[in-house]
Formats: structure tokens, C-alpha cells, sequence
């Protein structure tokens, strides 16, 4: 019973780790967002042109949701890693222990 204990407690605290993932992703966002509109008002004044900082803009907006996507597939892949070992523990505890049946998940 004390892998099943460690296992959810491994997993709620990746749980805890979403809040931290998401401030982490808003700052994927407004870095570079705030990076772009600077830079790009500089190159729209410094050239003359009018579309430099709203390039810039898109550019960042477009790696801002790349990474996003990559640090959710790394977490999405945790969690589905951590879910697989705790159904593996009950399992492994149940065959043992039939008495044991509040370990295991429920039967619709």
C-alpha cells in the first residue's frame, strides 16, 4: 500500500506543478510579446516601414504556442506515466490482498 501513497503523492505533486506551469506559460507569452512590439517599433521607425512590429508579433505569438505545446506533451506524458504505475499498484495489490477492494477503481 505505500507505492500506491508515494505514486499519488508523486502525482498530485505534478498537479501542484500546473499552477507553476502556468505562469510559466504566461511568461512564454509576454517576454517575447513585449521583446516584439519593442523591437518592432524600433524597426518600423528606423526603416520606415509599417508592418515590422506587427511580423514580429506574429513570429512570437507562433514560438510562444510551440513551446506551450511542448511542455504540455512533456507533462501530459508524466502524468500518463505516473496513472499507469498507480493502476499497476492497485492491481498487484488487489491479487494479493482481495480484501482490499477500496484500493481499486470503481465498476460503472
Amino acid at each position: 500500500m505505500d507505492i500506491v501513497k508515494q505514486l499519488e503523492q508523486k502525482r498530485d505533486e505534478h498537479m501542484t506543478g500546473l499552477f507553476w506551469l502556468a505562469l510559466h506559460i504566461a511568461f512564454i507569452f509576454a517576454i517575447p510579446a513585449v521583446a516584439a512590439a519593442f523591437t518592432g517599433k524600433k524597426l518600423n521607425v528606423y526603416f520606415g516601414i509599417s508592418w515590422a512590429q506587427f511580423a514580429l508579433l506574429f513570429v512570437s505569438f507562433v514560438l510562444s504556442w510551440a513551446i506551450m505545446a511542448q511542455q504540455y506533451n512533456k507533462k501530459t506524458k508524466a502524468m500518463k506515466v505516473i496513472d499507469e504505475q498507480i493502476k499497476q499498484a492497485r492491481e498487484k495489490i488487489s491479487k494479493t490482498n482481495p480484501d482490499s477492494l477500496y484500493l481499486t477503481d470503481p465498476q460503472p
